[in-house]
């Protein structure tokens, strides 16, 4: 039964929780900061918190990921 759930939450992730917290993320910056560099900070925020709570429902719960990208990535 444990293996049957466990299959069950790598095919599918609860992606509510992740829809509210992008849209508040691109509406606080559209709201407090437009400008590119708040945008590419947004963007990494978004990205961890994906990366996050994806992992911790397919039972990582121990997460603590950190993004990290150099500055020849980051071109406006």
């Amino acid at each position: 039964m444990d293996n049957i759930k466990k299959e069950k939450k790598i095919n599918e992730i609860e992606i509510d929780v992740l829809i509210q917290f992008v849209y508040n993320k691109v509406a606080e910056w559209h709201n407090d900061d437009t400008t590119s560099e708040g945008l590419k900070h947004t963007s990494i925020e978004i990205i961890k918190e994906c990366i996050n709570n994806t992992l911790k429902q397919i039972g990582i719960t121990e997460v603590d990921s950190e993004v990290k990208i150099d500055k020849g990535d980051l071109k406006s």
